[in-house]
């Protein structure tokens, strides 16, 4: 059996490496955020767009039963949502008008 006969049996493993791959690239930014807290070069904008996306590609793997797409989307929302958290966190308490009214 060939490699492509194999995975047009078994779509779902290609779905299952895909979540893989596209989950695991969020981890070295979640880590690096969380020690250094340096935040200033994440854009907001994309990871709000980014986090739509993902919450729309989680639930259309709700609607078709796809069981590798929400899992892998909701592990993927949960370290976009993190990060999100906190460049919004971690910005506004290193902001200088939040410093003054600490201060």
């Amino acid at each position: 059996m060939s490699l492509v006969s194999f995975l047009n049996a078994n779509p779902e493993i290609v779905s299952w490496a895909a979540g893989l791959c596209t989950t695991v690239c969020y981890l070295p930014q979640s880590i690096k955020t969380l020690r250094t807290r340096k935040v200033r070069d994440i854009s907001l904008p994309m990871y709000v767009l980014l986090f739509s996306g993902v919450f729309l590609w989680t639930t259309f793997g709700v609607l078709i039963g796809s069981t590798a797409m929400v899992i892998w989307n909701g592990i993927s929302l949960a370290f976009i949502f993190s990060i999100l958290m906190m460049k919004i966190f971690y910005e506004v308490k290193d902001s200088p008008i939040v410093s003054e009214i600490v201060e």
